[in-house]
C-alpha cells in the first residue's frame, strides 16, 4: 500500500533518512522468558550499536514523541500471552521456570543470528500486529553486517539483568509480576490502533520458536493464546501518536 498525504509522509521521510544509511546487522538469540502477567517471549542478547543509534536518532529528529515504553527497550518477540480469566500460580510458575531454562540450556552457541536488512513502520489495529493497516518496508541500505556492530557491554548486562528475574534465585520475588493480570491475551487483540517501527521476522525463521510454543501447549494445554507467526516482530519505537 502507499502512504501519502500530510504528517504521515513527513515523519516517513525523516524515518528513511534515519535508516537507510545504516549498515544491516543482526540480533544475536539470547533466551526463552516469561514477563510480567505471563507473557511468553524470546529474547535477544540486546539491541546492536546500530539499532541503538537508530534508536537515538528519532528520539532526537522527532519531536513530540512520548517517552519510551519498557517493553521496547531490550529486544524480544513476543510469542503469546494467557487467555483471560487464567493465571499462574506458583506450580505454573515454576513449570515454566524449568521449561524456559532447559530450551536455554539447548541453545547452546549454535543458533545463528539473524541479520536485519530492513525495518517496518506499522500502522496497526491491535498491540499483538496481527491486524495492521499498512507495513511500509524500509531497508538499512549502508552495506552489509558489520562483525563489531554489537550490543554495547551496558546494554548487554540491562537485558542480562531483566532476565535474571526467571530463575530460580529469584522466583520467589518475582512471582507477583507473573500473577499480574494486565497483559492477557484479551490486551493485545483487542481493538488498539497505532503505529510502531519494528523488525519482522523473516517467515520461516527461528523454528524452534514454533517447536516451544508446542512444548507449552503441551504442559499447560489451553492456558495461552499465541500470536500468528506471520506477526512475530521486534518493536524498537512506538510512534502511536506521531501519525
Amino acid at each position: 500500500m502507499e502512504l501519502s498525504g500530510g504528517a504521515m509522509t513527513s515523519e516517513l521521510d525523516v524515518l528513511s533518512g534515519i535508516i537507510r544509511p545504516h549498515r544491516a546487522t543482526r540480533l544475536r538469540p539470547r533466551a526463552f522468558f516469561t514477563a510480567w502477567s505471563g507473557v511468553l517471549t524470546f529474547a535477544f542478547d540486546g539491541f546492536s550499536e546500530t539499532l541503538l543509534n537508530i534508536k537515538r536518532e528519532i528520539e532526537r529528529r522527532i519531536p513530540g514523541l512520548r517517552p519510551e515504553y519498557p517493553g521496547s527497550r531490550w529486544p524480544k518477540v513476543t510469542l503469546g500471552a494467557l487467555r483471560a480469566g487464567r493465571t499462574l500460580r506458583r506450580a505454573e510458575a515454576r513449570m515454566l521456570l524449568d521449561l524456559c531454562a532447559t530450551w536455554n540450556e539447548a541453545l547452546g552457541s549454535e543458533l545463528q543470528p539473524l541479520t536485519v536488512e530492513a525495518l517496518s513502520v506499522v500502522v496497526y489495529l491491535c498491540r499483538s500486529l496481527e491486524r495492521r493497516v499498512i507495513t511500509h518496508r524500509i531497508p538499512l541500505e549502508g552495506g552489509p553486517p558489520d562483525p563489531e556492530d554489537v550490543p554495547p557491554p551496558e546494554h548487554r548486562a540491562q537485558v542480562a539483568h531483566i532476565l535474571r528475574q526467571f530463575t530460580e534465585p529469584y522466583l520467589e520475588q518475582y512471582l507477583d509480576r507473573l500473577t499480574l493480570t494486565e497483559h492477557d491475551l484479551t490486551y493485545y487483540r483487542a481493538y488498539h490502533p497505532g503505529t510502531t517501527l519494528v523488525y519482522d521476522l523473516p517467515p520461516g525463521s527461528l523454528p524452534l520458536l514454533d517447536a516451544f510454543v508446542r512444548a507449552v501447549e503441551e504442559r499447560l494445554p489451553d492456558y495461552y493464546g499465541w500470536f500468528t507467526p506471520e506477526s512475530r516482530h521486534v518493536t524498537l519505537r512506538t510512534l502511536a501518536h506521531t501519525f
